[in-house]
């Protein structure tokens, strides 16, 4: 079985109808939706991508990054190199969870919190938290501004219900996750796109904190080689797949391309055994669903 951990429920690039289909298209089982940030986004070409990753993967070399990437207006917009992108700070959980009502043997759902939106993040939690697919709470400390720590109420209350909490790190203080980690062990952490915008040097400091898992999603940030490192470095019981669809690589329809970011994973890892990890069994253990 195949299960997609990271998926965003982008209505204008793709239908709920139209994610079942290419799910049943490329042999996905499962899907766990994630409430849209902004709207579409057009990706650097992989020359660039591949620069940017390997910037970021050195201590030394991040902060050329940074000034690409992390800068924000007054109104909230993340400044890219190809123009301003408005950022909801409150993404639709409800249209989540409507989607998952009507496929409920097909689709999970993240329920989205932000300590800094107009919705209480616990109440938003509590609103979610006794869904038949609600498996855990999303949270972007880089582009909704906030340290990891801020959401200890968030944890706390995960932590309560044993679900997870999948995050998407930023630069300097949005990216301190070892606090919140520590601070609640029994919490299961993971960290979007293999934990970028710091990859190896963040992989060392969490091997010892079993708590925390990667989900390998998005090609942008993503290539063979980082996933080959993070599994080598955490084992695949502390990896598992993600795609960040709808966003990311086109098939020949001109819609995502489910079955390139599956066969990165088999050609990646050859193994069986190894495959099932990623592609099931971690993402299972994790959140509890069967």
């Amino acid at each position: 079985m195949i299960i997609d951990s990271h998926f965003h429920l982008a209505p204008e690039t793709l239908s709920t109808d139209d994610i079942i289909t290419l799910m049943d298209r490329y042999g996905i089982e499962k899907t766990a939706l994630i409430a849209k940030l902004c709207g579409p986004i057009e990706e650097p070409g992989e020359g660039l991508l591949q620069v940017m990753r390997t910037l970021m993967g050195r201590n030394l070399t991040r902060c050329l990054v940074k000034p690409f990437v992390s800068r924000f207006s007054d109104e909230g917009e993340v400044i890219l190199p190809n123009g301003a992108v408005p950022i909801d700070p409150d993404p639709d959980n409800e249209a989540v969870f409507e989607a998952v009502d009507r496929y409920p043997d097909r689709l999970y759902g993240w329920a989205f919190v932000n300590p800094h939106g107009f919705r209480h993040p616990v109440e938003e939690l509590k609103r979610w938290e006794n869904h038949s697919g609600f498996i855990g709470g999303k949270a972007h400390p880089f582009w909704h501004r906030y340290p990891p720590k801020a959401l200890a109420p968030v944890a706390e209350r995960l932590d309560q219900n044993s679900k997870p909490l999948l995050i998407h790190l930023g630069f300097g203080e949005h990216g301190s996750i070892l606090p919140l980690a520590r601070a609640f062990p029994r919490l299961k952490i993971i960290l979007a796109h293999a934990g970028v915008p710091y990859y190896q040097s963040l992989w060392k400091e969490i091997a010892n904190l079993p708590n925390i898992y990667l989900d390998l999603s998005a090609s942008a940030f993503v290539n063979e080689s980082i996933m080959k490192q993070a599994v080598a470095t955490l084992g695949p019981d502390r990896c598992l797949f993600g795609t960040d669809g709808p966003f990311g690589p086109r098939d020949c329809t001109g819609h995502f391309d489910y079955g390139h970011m599956q066969s990165r994973i088999r050609c990646t890892f050859p193994d069986p055994g190894t495959q099932k990890r990623l592609f099931e069994d971690t993402f299972r253990e994790i959140t509890g669903m069967v």
